[in-house]
Parts: structure tokens; sequence; C-alpha cells
């Protein structure tokens, strides 16, 4: 989070930087190995344990809050997606889970990994329709420069800088 806060220079982030800041996050997430959280344990006099996230969990999650963000600008072929989505998720959900509605390991069958593995497939496909969305959304469009980054001068027809208009 803390590289969407920006300094004195830099003025504000608009919706769209958030956006592809959080975009380039989950890409970052995808290029390691996606593995179980575990805990590590220090040996020797460092005693000290240590938890290594989740990284399933972690493009999930990241997933998750990009197609939160982005709701209120859906079109309508990326709602009709999502409310397939929503629903898949709830029959994967409802695959796995137990009577009580908690997803829990077995010794038998290990409803646990395979649930995080088939939603983490779910959820690469929801990142391609949304990475399709941002496309449609002119979001990945790169400019040299954006209008709050240049200063305006007005001039006349003739070229000429207006006299109303000061020079800094």
């Amino acid at each position: 989070m803390e590289n969407y806060y920006t300094n004195k220079k830099q003025e504000k982030l608009d919706f769209k930087q958030i956006i592809l800041g959080h975009y380039k996050k989950i890409l970052e997430i995808s290029t390691v190995e996606y593995h179980g959280g575990y805990t590590k344990y220090g040996a020797g006099q460092d005693a000290s344990t240590e938890y290594i996230t989740d990284k399933r969990k972690e493009f999930i999650q990241a997933v998750e809050t990009l197609a939160l963000a982005l709701y209120p600008h859906f079109d309508k072929e990326m709602k009709k997606v999502y409310t397939i989505f929503l629903n898949d998720d709830k029959l994967l959900h409802k695959k796995y889970a137990d009577a009580d509605g908690f997803i829990r390991g077995h010794e038998d069958e290990n409803n646990k990994v395979k649930h995080s593995i088939k939603r983490l497939e779910l959820m690469q496909d929801l990142f391609r329709d949304l990475g399709s969305l941002m496309f449609r959304l002119d979001y990945f469009k790169t400019s040299a420069y954006s209008e709050g980054d240049v200063d305006f001068i007005d001039v006349d027809s003739s070229g000429k800088q207006d006299k109303d208009v000061q020079e800094e």
C-alpha cells in the first residue's frame, strides 16, 4: 500500500494510477511459485518463528480486491462474466465445504488444498477477464504526459502569448 502514497512533488494519484499499481502488484505476485503458507522456524540461539504467506491466497485476495475496485466501471460484458464467476465460486465452495460451511483438510481427502488450487484457477480466469475489461477501458494506454503535468499558455491567433496570462 505504501506505493500508493505520494510525496508533495507528485501531487496526487488518480484512480487509474491506483488500479494500475494494484494490477502491477498482482503480476508480481504471479511471478513466484504458488505455495501454501507455512511457519519457518529458526534454529539454535535464534529460535524465532516467521510465517511465510500462502501465495495462492495472496493472489486470490489481490484479484478479488481489483474486481471490487473496478466493479463500478464494469461494462455489460464484464457484469455478465462476473455474475458467472460469482456463481462458479459459490459452487466451488459448496463442493469442498463441510456440512457447517467450512473448508477443512481431512486425512483421507485434503479438501483445503484442492479447494485452494481450484479457486486459484478460477481467479486466474477472473484476472484475465479484468485485464480485458481494463483494455476496453483504455487503462493500458500510455502517454508521455497527462493534462495535469503540463502548464498551458493561452495564445492569440497570431501565436503570441495572451497579455492577460503572466509568465512564471
